[in-house]
């Protein structure tokens, strides 16, 4: 991904294919619901090589209930 600082629209401009489960990374605004999507965005960001923000977030979370 040539841009992945712009999220979806990197992906989808340079022909790529949104990943299973995307949908879960959107949140209300509920702390739980929050939780929940960052958990979810970090475990899709987990199959990538680079993942210093996948790692951060799942250690935070781990630690919160």
């Amino acid at each position: 991904m040539r841009d992945p600082e712009y999220g979806v629209t990197s992906i989808l401009d340079y022909g790529g294919t949104l990943p299973e489960g995307l949908e879960a990374t959107v949140a209300g605004l509920d702390a739980a619901e929050i939780r929940r999507a960052s958990f979810a965005c970090a475990e899709l960001l987990s199959t990538y090589d680079q993942r210093p923000f996948a790692d951060f977030v799942t250690s935070r979370l781990a630690t919160r209930s």
